[in-house]
């Protein structure tokens, strides 16, 4: 129900900040209230209430790996209830709509794979870039470290109005998502020009693994 708000019903419970790192704790609202079915014609909500009990802390360092154009983005979640699946976007980037060039990125080999991209959106095994048409900005992410290989990357453009990256993570079985168990998550972040983009993901990634 938040929308594009300047208000929000997720509760933050601390935030810091200290130099180049910012640190929040909140408890996350649910995406879609009880009952409300989702906007896209999707399921209907059938959480217990508005806000999660899944306590989730983010911690955002700037320059990061000795590039100054790299964001370390560190997210845990403690599993608040028994789920038998669970999906994070850890995190996702919405764009300016000139953001309208999609690619994808090899992190070995820096290769970069041009793809398209709508509102029903698109996914693949490589990160996502997106820049504007001349190269002179973008964006591109990966994910370095989660609970398990279920990693997807998606990519949505809606015409004239947002671009959009997400590091997708999935899980399926209660058994693999114990009550009181924390999920973490280490991504990365590049900006800059399209070429600067490919040379922080390529170079970070030498030193975290993905």
């Amino acid at each position: 129900n938040d929308g594009a708000g300047q208000s929000t019903t997720s509760r933050l419970l601390g935030v810091t900040t200290t130099g180049n790192v910012y640190k929040t704790t909140s408890l996350p609202a649910y995406w879609i209230a009880p009952g409300q079915r989702d906007p896209n014609g999707g399921c209907i909500g059938v959480a217990p209430g508005l806000v999660s009990n899944w306590q989730s802390s983010k911690l955002v360092s700037m320059g990061v790996y000795g590039y100054w154009n790299a964001i370390q983005y560190l997210l845990s979640s403690t599993v608040g209830a028994t789920q038998t699946y669970v999906q994070f976007e850890a995190p996702t980037g919405y764009m300016p709509a000139n953001f309208n060039t999609f690619f994808t990125i090899d992190l070995v080999s820096g290769a970069l794979t041009q793809v398209q991209a709508g509102p029903n959106g698109g996914g693949s095994s490589d990160p996502v870039v997106i820049s504007t048409s001349n190269g002179q900005y973008a964006m591109g992410s990966y994910l370095a470290r989660a609970p398990s290989q279920y990693v997807q990357y998606a990519r949505f453009y809606f015409a004239g109005i947002t671009s959009k990256w997400s590091n997708v993570w999935r899980q399926w079985g209660a058994a693999n998502l114990p009550v009181n168990s924390v999920l973490s998550f280490e991504s990365i972040v590049c900006f800059g020009s399209l070429q600067q983009v490919q040379q922080c993901m390529v170079g970070v990634a030498k030193q975290t693994g993905y």
